[in-house]
C-alpha cells in the first residue's frame, strides 16, 4: 500500500519530533523538496525546500511545523526519546484541535 504525500510529510514530522538526531538540516530540506515534487505546496514548504543547510535547525523545524499547519496536516504528538520506526499511515491520526496540536516538539 502506497502512502500519500501528506502521510509522508507527517511521517517525517513525527520522526523529527521523536528523534532530534534524525532531524538534521539535510533531511528536513529533502523532506520539503520531496513533498513539493509530490504535489504538496505551501509557503512554509517552499521556504523550507529553499533553505540553506547552514540555517539553524530550530528555524527549519519551525518551517516544517508552519508547512504542516498551512497544509492542514496534524502535528505529531511524539515526545522526545519516543521510538518512531518507519511510521506509516496508521500513525496518521485524525485532525486534532489547534490547542493540542501546538504541543508537538519538532
Amino acid at each position: 500500500m502506497e502512502t500519500s504525500p501528506t502521510e509522508r510529510l507527517y511521517d517525517a514530522a513525527a520522526r523529527c519530533s521523536a528523534d532530534p538526531y534524525w532531524a538534521n538540516s539535510t533531511r528536513l530540506i529533502e523532506t520539503a523538496t520531496h513533498a513539493l515534487t509530490d504535489g504538496l505546496d505551501s509557503p512554509g514548504l517552499r521556504e523550507l525546500a529553499a533553505a540553506s543547510q547552514s540555517d539553524r535547525i530550530r528555524k527549519l523545524r519551525r518551517l516544517l511545523l508552519d508547512a504542516l499547519d498551512e497544509l492542514s496536516v496534524p502535528r505529531p504528538e511524539a515526545s522526545p526519546g519516543q521510538h518512531v520506526s518507519g511510521t506509516r499511515s496508521p500513525a496518521f491520526p485524525p485532525t486534532r484541535s489547534a490547542s493540542k496540536s501546538r504541543r508537538a516538539r519538532c
